[in-house]
């Protein structure tokens, strides 16, 4: 059976309470025994703000002791804060791309804290994803070594690697609150499904700044792949879809087709599944059935026990155990066809790395940052 702590955690996963579910929710808290853990767990899923806002909002604070209500009061401060200069460091990139004439999209949680969430204390952010096309990441690079970003050198090989495997360049400012992940292609998305991404996508302002969005099918879809590739193993993820399940506008036909086209429809059905069932967000009738028909199965494998409310300290290797029953065919095919070669490579590259030696087409190791430039 499931615990009151877990019950709990999953009924907080929303932004807004209906009557019904917060009286769920408030029976819950109830029969909490360990506050300590659950403020924990809380935090490693990215969620207290959620509870903060449902605990102060029920009758009595929810039963919550005093020292569990001031500790989540003051990480949703600390998250508010930490948030706004987030946005305030989105806002001054966008607009210089914007100036520039360069497509900037931004991604994950800079892309729903205003527009989803509409508060900065719910939802936490560790760093900047930003999108932009392929042929404008080269640009976009210098652009943003102009404002002073830099890449992190520390282990130069790995840059190489990066691009290669996950088409990003992670920079750094020393004066910025977070790390910037540019990104020229969203994983598993082919060259051809990018493309079409921007097709689909329009403008539209975040953080107060000219951008970019894809459209919410296909943020339907990405959030989900993005869910799938980190193992599921964060409830804040789930969160995210169920909020943009909740905000309506999707066509079930045109999700299965976009989620069958990029790769990513076991992860995409399984999501809606997982949301509906636990957090009572429901997708378009069928979509969740037609893209992972074996959603119910696999989610009664991947459970902790009697419990759906996943791990967020778990392991590669237990991460890896959620992310196989979800590959779609074509993909798991790449996967295996690609993993000698992949890991040569990475093998050669992290050498070089380590050694002193340049990458092929890179500089050698030294220093703690590198310019932005050179052959890509």
């Amino acid at each position: 059976m499931i615990s009151p702590a877990d019950r709990a955690l999953l009924l907080a996963c929303r932004v807004h309470l209906d009557d019904a579910t917060a009286d769920r929710l408030a029976g819950a808290l109830r029969e909490v025994r360990d506050w300590d853990c659950l403020v924990r767990q809380a935090v490693a899923h990215g969620v207290a703000g959620l509870l903060s806002r449902h605990l102060r909002a029920l009758p009595g604070n929810g039963s919550a002791p005093e020292a569990a209500l001031a500790d989540l009061l003051t990480l949703g401060r600390a998250t508010a804060l930490r948030n706004a200069r987030l946005m305030a460091q989105a806002a001054e990139i966008l607009r210089a791309a914007h100036g520039a004439g360069l497509r900037v999209m931004p991604l994950k949680g800079i892309a729903l804290l205003d527009g989803v969430y509409h508060d900065r204390s719910l939802r936490p952010m560790a760093d900047l994803d930003l999108l932009v096309p392929p042929d404008e990441l080269r640009p976009a690079a210098a652009l943003l070594a102009g404002l002073g970003y830099a890449i992190d050198a520390r282990y130069p090989g790995t840059r190489r690697l990066r691009e290669m495997l996950l088409h990003e360049l992670q920079l750094t400012h020393a004066a910025r609150a977070g790390r910037v992940d540019l990104h020229r292609r969203l994983v598993p998305l082919t060259g051809a499904g990018t493309a079409r991404l921007w097709r689909a996508a329009g403008p539209r302002d975040c953080a107060g700044a000219p951008a970019w969005a894809m459209d919410d099918v296909d943020r339907l879809v990405y959030l989900a792949a993005h869910l799938h590739r980190h193992g599921w193993d964060s409830l804040s993820r789930f969160c995210d879809i169920a909020e943009c399940v909740r905000a309506g506008g999707i066509d079930a036909e045109r999700l299965v087709e976009r989620a069958r086209a990029a790769g990513a429809a076991a992860a995409t059905g399984f999501a809606l599944w997982w949301v509906r069932e636990h957090l009572g967000a429901s997708a378009p009738a069928g979509a969740a059935e037609a893209l992972c028909p074996r959603a119910p199965e696999i989610g009664r494998a991947l459970r902790r026990g009697d419990s759906p409310v996943p791990d967020p300290a778990s392991g590669p290797a237990e991460r890896l155990k959620r992310q196989l029953p979800l590959l779609d065919g074509r993909v798991a095919r790449a996967v295996a066809g690609a993993r000698h070669a992949a890991r040569s490579a990475a093998v050669s590259v992290l050498r070089r790395a380590f050694d002193g030696r340049p990458a092929p087409g890179g500089r050698p190791c030294g220093g703690r940052q590198a310019r932005i430039g050179g052959p890509s």
